[in-house]
């Protein structure tokens, strides 16, 4: 974190305050690179094994690993994260926005989904999943991605600030 704002390759956000956790690495974000994350808990399960979260992150994607534009790479990841973030439960999605746009003047492609589950001994059963990948040149490209739980509506507001006040540098 650099100036007060959380980096990952040439994508930034502003950090987010507390109840959010200083930005952490994360490697659970299939094909990201320099992945940056902070969560704010949400619940424990009742056998106290699963810990549920509000969560935004950045990670670098490069072409090599397979994203040849916005489009894809926004696609690819949106697939990838569900089925790797929630294991063997069956995830229904639910694509509200899935579509160009364009971040700090730069062409992006943003899936706004929400996402329906049980996850055994926890309350929380939907979120809203957003992802966004940013062409942000020399074959490289930002991912932005944000998961929050309906049991926490109070986080979505920040999440879409975090979206809102992204920047390339």
């Amino acid at each position: 974190m650099t100036s007060g704002r959380v980096r990952s390759g040439l994508l930034s956000y502003p950090a987010l305050p507390a109840p959010f956790s200083p930005p952490t690495w994360d490697r659970r974000v299939p094909f990201g690179q320099e992945v940056q994350s902070q969560g704010a808990m949400v619940e424990t399960s009742t056998d106290g094994r699963t810990i549920w979260e509000a969560s935004v992150l950045i990670a670098r994607l490069l072409a090599g690993d397979g994203f040849f534009g916005p489009e894809q790479g926004a696609k690819i990841v949106a697939t990838c994260v569900v089925g790797k973030f929630y294991g063997n439960v069956e995830v229904t999605r639910d694509d509200r926005r899935n579509e160009a746009t364009t971040v700090d003047g730069r062409s992006a492609w943003i899936i706004d989904s929400h996402l329906t589950f049980v996850v055994p001994g926890i309350k929380t059963t939907g979120e809203t999943m957003i992802v966004v990948v940013v062409d942000t040149g020399a074959g490289e490209a930002g991912l932005f991605y944000a998961s929050i739980p309906d049991t926490s509506p109070e986080f979505l507001a920040p999440a879409r600030r975090s979206l809102a006040d992204l920047e390339i540098s």
